[in-house]
């Protein structure tokens, strides 16, 4: 069987399965169609601003932590013995991916036609018009890949109010609370800390982003009890959706109330999407499919990605330092088309294989459904 990989990772199955050249070229084709590379850079646009990381795995059954991070020094008195120092490590987390397909099936007369053809000439009006919906079909195929992989990035967040899976969106901490919780535990002090506004799920306004900022400074904790280090020039990013991004320029864009792209007042002036609240530099993130329609009902998700009311602050700093939000692929999407020996028609399909999840985030993100005025 020959393969043929492309810069996106998708693989097209090439002279395999009884496959028509035809097809193989249409599908080559489709791979670097416009419409798919506008929808890819889309899902990396949003993989890239919730700082999602690849992750290369060594065994399905690898887990994921990380070291809690030392205390200071014990003094060390002349002539004294040095005290052993013991590194303590945090609970850890495995992962799992989910599997994804889909096909397009042709009529009998497409499938004797394609069986031995290499090109569309001579081919009747309804076969060739057959074909051209096959095609637009077989990108559709894509579309749909490239927007599960979204669905399942966002609902990362969306689904973090509860434990409702095992891994994945609505999965437990390493710590076994949810990602958004008022008692994730401190392992070494005891004690706990929240990533939850004082009022939950509060609407987004000036006093509850203030309250969700301070929170990222000094309301979350590492495992040994101490501040999260905020990094050189810290920035936050607020996620939220279409209709609340005017909300939330306007929010930030304290004077005359603005809500265009450009912070526009004094040294905010020629910045996209980042502004100065109240000493901290804020950047709005849209997050278009946030309360989108979910057509899948099995993916368990409800029949909305999350609501336009949810919103949340993220320290990039902290979760790109602690690498906290992963995703996995086990293989490279596939793409292929075969025919069906019992009854002549061809087949395309694709499979894909992909997986999202979070590990110790809650040091670096604070969530909001914003359904409390």
């Amino acid at each position: 069987m020959g393969r043929t990989v492309f810069n996106n990772g998708i693989t097209v199955a090439v002279g395999a399965f009884g496959s028509s050249p035809l097809l193989d070229d249409s599908l080559v084709g489709i791979i670097n169609d416009y419409d798919i590379s506008i929808a890819y850079d889309e899902y990396a646009r949003i993989q890239g601003a919730m700082r999602i990381r690849s992750e290369k795995t060594i065994s399905v059954s690898q887990k994921y932590g990380y070291r809690i991070a030392g205390k200071e020094l014990p003094l060390l008195a002349d002539g004294a013995n040095k005290q052993k120092r013991t590194v303590e490590y945090g609970n850890k987390k495995g992962y799992l991916t989910k599997n994804y397909g889909a096909k397009i099936e042709t009529t009998y007369l497409m499938g004797e036609y394609l069986r031995d053809q290499q090109t569309l000439t001579g081919a009747s009006g309804d076969v060739q018009q057959e074909y051209v919906q096959l095609i637009q079909d077989s990108k559709d195929l894509q579309l749909g890949r490239l927007e599960t992989s979204n669905i399942e990035n966002i609902a990362l967040f969306t689904q973090g109010f509860a434990v409702t899976a095992s891994y994945g969106p609505g999965s437990a901490t390493p710590n076994l609370q949810p990602l958004f919780s008022a008692a994730h535990p401190i392992l070494s002090t005891g004690g706990t800390f929240s990533n939850i506004l004082s009022t939950p799920n509060k609407a987004l306004s000036n006093v509850s982003l203030q309250e969700a900022i301070n929170i990222l400074k000094t309301g979350v904790k590492l495992q040994n009890g101490k501040f999260v280090k905020q990094g050189a020039g810290t920035f936050y990013q607020l996620m939220v959706g279409t209709n609340l991004a005017v909300t939330a320029r306007q929010i930030l864009n304290t004077f005359g109330k603005q809500a265009g792209m450009y912070a526009g007042t004094a040294n905010n002036a020629n910045l996209i999407n980042q502004f100065f609240f109240e000493g901290n530099l804020v950047e709005i993130v849209e997050i278009p499919c946030l309360g989108d329609l979910v057509a899948e009902t099995a993916y368990g998700y409800g029949s909305t990605l999350g609501a336009q009311t949810n919103w949340f602050v993220m320290n990039p700093f902290v979760i790109d330092k602690q690498q906290s939000l992963k995703c996995f692929v086990n293989y490279a999407p596939l793409m292929k088309n075969y025919q069906k020996q019992d009854n002549d028609i061809y087949v395309v399909d694709v499979r894909a294989n992909y997986g999202v999840d979070h590990y110790y985030a809650e040091t670096g993100v604070v969530g909001s459904k914003g359904t409390t005025p």
